[in-house]
C-alpha cells in the first residue's frame, strides 16, 4: 500500500468501543514502533511513548485527561500517552 493512499483511506474513531477482548500486546508494541520510527526534528528522539493497557491505569488516566470525547478514553482497551522533551533542537525551535 502507497503512503497517500494510506493517509487518504485512514480515519478516526471516537465513540464508544465494541466490547472485545484486550489488544493484542504485539499489535500495541507495532503501534508504539512506528511513532518511535517516525523522523524527529535533528533526530532527537525526544518523543516518548507510555502503552497503557491495564483496566485501573486506563480509568485514572481518563480521570485526568483533557479531551473532548472523553467516551472514547474511559471505554478503550488500551491507550498510548505521548510525552515529548520541550528542549529547543532546531535553531532554538
Amino acid at each position: 500500500m502507497e503512503l497517500m493512499q494510506v493517509i487518504e483511506e485512514r480515519s478516526s474513531y471516537r465513540y464508544a468501543f465494541a466490547e472485545t477482548g484486550p489488544i493484542p500486546r504485539e499489535h500495541l508494541r507495532q503501534i508504539a514502533q512506528a511513532g518511535i520510527d517516525a523522523p524527529s526534528a535533528c533526530n532527537q528522539q525526544s518523543t516518548y511513548f507510555v502503552v497503557v493497557d491495564d483496566p485501573q491505569m486506563l480509568q485514572e488516566l481518563a480521570k485526568t485527561a483533557d479531551i473532548p470525547s472523553m467516551e472514547a478514553l474511559t471505554t478503550a482497551k488500551a491507550a498510548i500517552a505521548i510525552f515529548t522533551d520541550d528542549t529547543p533542537v532546531y535553531h532554538g525551535k
